[in-house]
């Protein structure tokens, strides 16, 4: 294996999907955006960490109180394909109006995400915060049956899965795939972390 070896990994086994969207120019920071949570250390130990059961028992929690109607704000990272090695991310922050327990709105708050051909602007990477939870499970999925069969080959280590969520309402509040790598390789992905705020339950719940 040459050391010091470039990858470019558009869409890698087991790191969160983010569709490909044009911006003529990176948005502005938003000084309301807590970055330390996006500097997570990966897990040292080699394999898979997700703590399931709470996941379950949230999502549970969640689902139970059968909110309806809600909004909410999503904010995020995606790529922006360039035709280069590397794969700068830029930030977006949306909000999203569900109602009946689907999407009926969205709206980008500073720089609008479009299409690589420009024509459509990009739906938010969740419609509802049951969707995040849906996504998330798949993801844990898609990393486990990778696990299962690449343990101990290539050049990751270990992949944790960092979720937080909301001590009252029991939403996803932040999520983060983070993974380790052999040293002697530098990679270029597209993971990023996905945090909900300003969440308002809406007339008509429950």
């Amino acid at each position: 294996m040459k050391r010091n070896m470039l990858i470019t990994v558009s869409v890698l086994i087991g790191l969160w999907f983010a569709p490909a969207c044009n911006m003529i120019d990176p948005p502005a920071p938003d000084d309301d955006t807590n970055h330390d949570e996006q500097t997570l250390d990966p897990d040292p130990n080699p394999g898979f960490h997700f703590d399931e059961q709470t996941f379950y028992s949230e999502w549970k929690a969640w689902e139970d109180q059968n909110i309806k109607n809600y909004s909410f704000v999503l904010s995020g990272e995606l790529p922006y394909w360039n035709y280069t090695r590397a794969i700068p991310l830029y930030e977006y922050k949306v909000k999203v109006i569900v109602k009946n327990g689907v999407m009926d709105s969205f709206e980008y708050i500073g720089k609008t995400p479009y299409t690589e051909d420009s024509e459509a602007i990009l739906e938010p990477e969740c419609l509802t915060l049951s969707d995040l939870f849906r996504k998330i499970e798949n993801q844990a999925n898609s990393e486990k049956d990778w696990w299962a069969a690449y343990y101990g080959d290539g050049a990751l280590i270990s992949t944790k899965l960092y979720v937080t969520y909301d001590t009252r309402l029991h939403h996803v509040a932040f999520y983060k795939p983070v993974s380790k790598w052999k040293p002697e390789w530098i990679i270029d992905s597209t993971a990023s972390a996905i945090t909900v705020s300003n969440f308002t339950i809406l007339d008509g719940s429950n």
